[in-house]
């Protein structure tokens, strides 16, 4: 398999494979989700992996395999009861968000699965092949909630020539995404702010022409109205895009879409109009299969700034 995949996708399943052998099938049928035009452009996000993972390929693989053994104990959880494990920030707090260590794998395995998992790596190409050419060039694009900074990463290497800025309630998790973007030497093309975005816009201040919220609403207890505040922060005819998991259960994910199209009536709800949207199942199940079986999807929706959201 490694034979037929571009160099940096084959690095990095190549190391993975080492260390954990009985993962092959898995990554075997996550590469079949992929054409080969698209496996080319996924390299290119491999590289930006490559160059963050450095020489701690060991640290990221471990990362890695534990958060797939998180997933399937939750998996079980979320099998037996029909709900996520918690709903409460404070509950995600108690048992992740406060655990320095278990955070630290936490973060390690999610920057791995970005292109080890197809739907990680779909709900990515379908930034950068569909909401990043629909953005004038040097249009200003907010991220709120950057994580490991790959979404700032590709904005502010796409051809648009995009003025990035992301916001982030952690201090902690702002020092992580400065860290990855310098040692992709992007330091300088995005701008960090630690701020809460769902305070209401100052008089004056200047809104962005685009807004990105990925793997964010599904942490939060209302993630309509957080949706609903974001958008005083685009211009009248800013544009969305919001990557959300339906039936994806964590022990820190709080808000359960029990179907993709729910994805669709929560940016509705939020006052955008649709755009287009992208539903990408898990890794080695159709869409029709992940839908009745209620197997993950990874939800992106694209929209535009509607009435309710118009500036006054």
């Amino acid at each position: 398999m490694q034979e037929a995949l571009p160099p940096n996708l084959s690095h990095i399943h190549a190391a993975v494979i080492e260390a954990w052998p009985e993962h092959l099938a898995v990554l075997q049928k996550s590469i079949a989700a992929f054409p080969p035009e698209q496996l080319l452009q996924l390299d290119g996000i491999a590289d930006q992996v490559l160059r963050l993972v450095g020489s701690d390929m060991d640290r990221y693989i471990e990362g890695y395999r534990w958060i797939s053994r998180m997933q399937l104990e939750e998996e079980l959880h979320f099998r037996r009861t029909g709900d996520y494990r918690n709903s409460t920030f404070e509950q995600a707090w108690e048992q992740v968000y406060s655990k320095p260590e278990l955070m630290g794998l936490y973060m390690d395995g999610l920057l791995v699965s970005q292109v080890l998992w197809s739907n990680h790596a779909q709900t990515l190409l379908s930034f950068t092949e569909d909401f990043l050419p629909r953005l004038r060039p040097g249009a200003r694009i907010l991220e709120v909630g950057p994580g490991h900074g790959l979404g700032c990463a590709l904005a502010a290497t796409h051809s648009g020539n995009f003025q990035v800025e992301a916001w982030d309630l952690s201090d902690a998790s702002l020092r992580r995404t400065q860290q990855h973007l310098e040692q992709l030497d992007l330091a300088d093309r995005v701008t960090l702010h630690q701020r809460d975005a769902t305070i209401r816009l100052e008089a004056g201040m200047e809104r962005f022409d685009a807004l990105v919220i990925s793997e964010v609403l599904e942490h939060v207890e209302r993630p309509v109205e957080l949706l609903a505040s974001l958008a005083q922060h685009l211009t009248g005819e800013g544009l969305l895009f919001a990557g959300v998991p339906a039936n994806s259960p964590a022990p820190d994910h709080l808000y359960l879409l029990r179907d993709p199209d729910e994805a669709l009536t929560l940016v509705e709800d939020a006052g955008f109009e649709l755009v287009a949207h992208h539903f990408h199942p898990c890794t080695g199940y159709t869409l029709e299969r992940a839908r009745k079986v209620k197997a993950t999807v990874s939800c992106v929706v694209i929209g535009r700034r509607g009435s309710a959201g118009t500036p006054t």
